[in-house]
């Protein structure tokens, strides 16, 4: 049976979102063999981020750490407290989301606990096996994971669906005793705002690329991701490779699509070929917007 232990992103006293896709991971875990999912929070208050996970279908328990030091969510800071409660609670996997936040956390977390650390699980087939991406994507590499102590592994966000805010599980505050390092501290935070979300939190995803050319085209991207999720042939929009981020507003940041590229071939057949695809494919593409978006 396990006990699983997710560790809550927050910012501004609001869960980040993908903690609730996290959740839908460890609810595959818990439904191989049974067993409890709990939320940890870790901030200087974090009554209000509590109460949101609490929501979380699937959560069991959310422990709130209300600590000075968790003012900002520095890895350096929150892996001893981590360490210490999994050493206490007898927690069987530590799972954090697949971003930087987590890709910082984790290594800590499981270098402190001695244990090797599973990386982008985007399934589970048991407790202790999962599947996760290699080759960039291009294969799937089935893992077992030894299941002492515990497990640490991070999510991969792209193959979870977020959960519904339809719990209500307890709260309850805590206190983590653990020896924190001096070497780090937090200076100050240096941002860029923007009204777009990150690739992971993006309703929906297109990809423009070099062969647009212009402002002017690139505007038909910024378009095309105000159109509704199901497109008129039945498809989501959504891209083959990451690339560029569209949410519901009509802003959209661009980079290469690889179907308008064309390579350098190695003879002149290949060439021909190769041009021939390359114009085929952007006639195909460029009919396809212009039917989504008439004039």
């Amino acid at each position: 049976m396990s006990k699983i232990l997710i560790v809550g992103q927050h910012a501004d006293d609001t869960l980040n979102s993908s903690v609730s896709k996290t959740v839908a991971a460890a609810k595959a875990i818990a439904a191989a063999g049974g067993g409890d999912i709990e939320v940890v929070i870790l901030a200087t208050d974090g009554s209000a981020v509590a109460r949101q996970a609490a929501k979380l279908d699937g959560v069991t328990k959310v422990l709130q750490v209300d600590r000075a030091e968790n003012s900002y969510p520095m890895a350096a800071i929150l892996a001893p407290q981590l360490v210490a409660l999994v050493q206490s609670g007898g927690y069987s996997h530590v799972l954090v989301p697949g971003n930087t936040f987590g890709k910082d956390l984790a290594p800590r977390v499981a270098a402190k606990l001695g244990v090797q650390q599973v990386s982008d699980i985007m399934a589970a087939h048991s407790a202790t096996s999962f599947d996760r991406p290699i080759y960039a994507g291009n294969a799937i590499l089935t893992v077992e994971a030894p299941a002492e102590p515990c497990i640490v592994a991070t999510v991969r966000l792209a193959s979870c669906i977020a959960v519904d805010e339809s719990g209500s599980a307890p709260v309850e505050k805590i206190s983590v005793e653990a020896e924190l390092p001096t070497h780090t501290r937090f200076i100050k935070l240096e941002e860029q705002k923007s009204g777009r979300p990150d690739l992971q939190s993006a309703a929906r995803v297109v990809s423009g690329g070099r062969a647009l050319g212009s402002a002017e085209n690139f505007k038909i991207i910024y378009d095309f991701a105000t159109y509704p999720t199901t497109c008129r042939w039945g498809r989501p929009a959504r891209s083959s490779r990451r690339s560029c981020i569209s949410p519901s507003a009509s802003q959209g940041r661009s980079s290469i699509w690889p179907a308008l590229e064309t390579r350098a071939p190695s003879s002149p057949s290949t060439r021909m070929r190769k041009r021939r695809s390359s114009r085929w494919r952007i006639t195909g593409w460029w009919g396809i917007c212009f039917r989504s978006f008439p004039r």
